[in-house]
């Protein structure tokens, strides 16, 4: 029997309301850097919104990438002829106690400073297909939903979240069919990539450097690349439980042996032969924004993130006036 095509009808009829509201971790705008990274990596979560007590209002989110920015550029401004980086550090919360040891700064003066995490709020009563243009618009990872009364977030909308919930409606993929990978030229284009012998600081200041937010690791076969791993601004968290820390005297693999050992060749990959519709299961099941383009012989050929898939989703969708049975 043949999958019912779910079209704008759909998405528009569907709204935010149907997400859980849970406790969100806040970040007050006043909170010291290190404080606020800490309470990122004490919640075990990726971002948080950050809260101004005086004006009653959230002034952005507090990310991951915005503390691998700080670092990096916190390390370029304070290195120097007449001052010496430490070979070593404890961990990373003494690299980050280093790196502001003449500033105290509060978490509102890097407050989306990777330009990676805007603050763009719903309505409680906004449909699922605003969600899925923002999601699959560039800069937006989750959609904060705030109580209209109080005017406090009560959920966020995650890439994942949308994610899990469009799973969970069998026909809501439905748009793409049964065409592949190989049919979408965009899919296939240069990867930001890090050899596996970097310095692992290279591969953080690479994911600065072209604004994103994981990088394939590599070793070079012949003429090509072939990915044998990856490692994104998520593992800087990682990152924390570390001792002994050296981010210069350490390769990227040698990281990934330390920070997930189990994990350190783990690659999500496609082929051209893959069909779209497979795609989503296969990051909700592994917990990831993105797969890896790669042709029989394992050599990197492209990149599908999610921001990507759900753009493709959303203009199969606008196409798609009603919903066939």
């Amino acid at each position: 029997m043949a999958h019912k095509v779910e079209g704008k009808g759909f998405f528009k009829e569907a709204t935010v309301e149907d997400f859980p509201a849970f406790d969100v971790v806040t970040v007050n705008s006043d909170t010291l850097i290190l404080d606020a990274f800490k309470a990122l990596t004490g919640h075990g979560i990726h971002s948080a919104p950050v809260y101004n007590t005086n004006t009653k209002k959230y002034t952005g989110f507090f990310d991951v990438a915005d503390m691998v920015v700080y670092v990096i550029e916190s390390l370029r401004a304070t290195s120097g002829p007449d001052v010496e980086v430490p070979a070593e550090f404890g961990n990373v919360i003494e690299l980050i106690e280093w790196v502001h040891r003449h500033d105290c700064e509060a978490v509102s003066s890097i407050v989306n400073i990777s330009q990676r995490n805007p603050f763009k709020g719903l309505s409680p009563s906004a449909c699922l297909l605003d969600a899925l243009e923002l999601l699959s618009t560039k800069g937006l990872k989750r959609l904060p939903v705030a109580d209209l009364e109080t005017g406090l977030v009560t959920k966020l909308i995650s890439q994942s979240a949308l994610n899990r919930y469009l799973l969970k409606h069998p026909d809501a993929y439905s748009s793409f069919g049964e065409d592949t990978v190989g049919q979408i030229s965009s899919f296939h284009k240069a990867v930001v990539s890090v050899s596996s012998n970097a310095p692992a600081l290279r591969a953080f200041e690479l994911m600065m450097k072209h604004d994103v937010s994981a990088i394939a690791v590599t070793e070079p076969v012949a003429r090509s690349k072939r990915v044998v791993g990856t490692i994104s601004d998520t593992d800087m968290k990682a990152i924390v439980r570390l001792s002994n820390l050296s981010l210069y005297g350490v390769t990227v693999e040698q990281l990934l042996r330390r920070i997930r050992p189990d994990k350190v060749n783990f690659v999500l990959s496609v082929t051209d032969q893959t069909r779209l519709v497979d795609i989503p299961a296969m990051l909700e099941k592994h917990k990831v924004h993105r797969v890896y383009v790669v042709d029989y012989t394992a050599n990197l050929t492209g990149i599908i993130t999610f921001k990507e898939l759900m753009a493709e989703l959303l203009l199969r969708v606008k196409k798609t006036y009603v919903d066939w049975s």
